[in-house]
Order: C-alpha cells, then sequence, then structure tokens
C-alpha cells in the first residue's frame, strides 16, 4: 500500500476527530464565563469550595461523555 493510500485512509478519522474537538471547545468556551461567574457567586454566597471543586468536575466528566459521544456518532454515521 502506497503512503497515498494510507494518508487518504487516515484523513476522515482525522477530520472527524477534529471536528470533535472543535465541538468540544466550542462548548467549553462558550460556557467558560457562564461557570465562572457562578463560581465566584457561589463563593461569595458561601457555599463549600469542596462542592464546588466536585461541581466543576461532574461538569468536566459531562463534557467529555459528549464529546466521546458526538465523535462516536461522527465515527458511525460519517455522511450525516
Amino acid at each position: 500500500m502506497s503512503e497515498n493510500d494510507k494518508s487518504e485512509e487516515r484523513d476522515p478519522f482525522l477530520l472527524r476527530l477534529a471536528e470533535a474537538v472543535d465541538f468540544t471547545i466550542s462548548i467549553l468556551t462558550a460556557d467558560l464565563w457562564f461557570v465562572g461567574i457562578f463560581l465566584l457567586v457561589a463563593l461569595l454566597l458561601g457555599v463549600s469550595l469542596l462542592g464546588l471543586l466536585l461541581e466543576v468536575a461532574i461538569g468536566a466528566g459531562v463534557l467529555a461523555a459528549v464529546a466521546v459521544c458526538f465523535w462516536l456518532f461522527c465515527d458511525l454515521h460519517p455522511g450525516e
């Protein structure tokens, strides 16, 4: 198999991976201001810092799960 054939086979995979990463970054940057404001207000109201960190960790896990699902959807349905 030539190098051109190998690169043509990898391009769709890399494109889908790049789209999934772009999607995740766009969600993170769009919600970053809201998360920052929420954390500041919650700290000013006296909420536990440990509780806030746990909440952020859960949110990051959910966003990671969404990114993986988006990536798998693009992998299973490339034409849509």
